[in-house]
């Protein structure tokens, strides 16, 4: 099976079952637009990933203003995924299965 193949009803059914964290990116002056930059399975990792970011330069959201933001705890099928590929799914799914933590990347799609 293709990596982007649409996700069988047992992967859907095992990611509506998951609980994730993911760090966003919220755009408030450009188009609007929102997206998750990575997907963790604890709270601690995308805290880990969100302070690693900020170290590097992002800014912290704030009213008003861009920046990132940790969402969760949240199922990651149907709204954890939202603008996800489903390859970034399945790596979710599988670190799950293995007990591998840290972020997932979530890479930017282009229009």
């Amino acid at each position: 099976m293709s990596a982007d193949a649409p996700l069988t009803d047992d992967e859907r059914a095992h990611a509506a079952k998951l609980t994730v964290y993911a760090v966003w990116y919220k755009d408030v002056f450009g188009d609007g637009d929102a997206f998750a930059m990575s997907i963790s399975l604890s709270e601690a990792d995308a805290q880990a990933d969100y302070d690693r970011r900020i170290r590097e330069g992002s800014k912290a959201f704030v009213p008003g203003y861009d920046g990132i933001v940790i969402e969760g705890p949240a199922p990651l099928y149907p709204t954890g995924m939202i603008g996800c590929p489903v390859r970034t799914v399945r790596e979710v799914l599988r670190r799950a299965a293995q007990g591998i933590g840290g972020p997932v990347p979530v890479p930017i799609l282009s229009a």
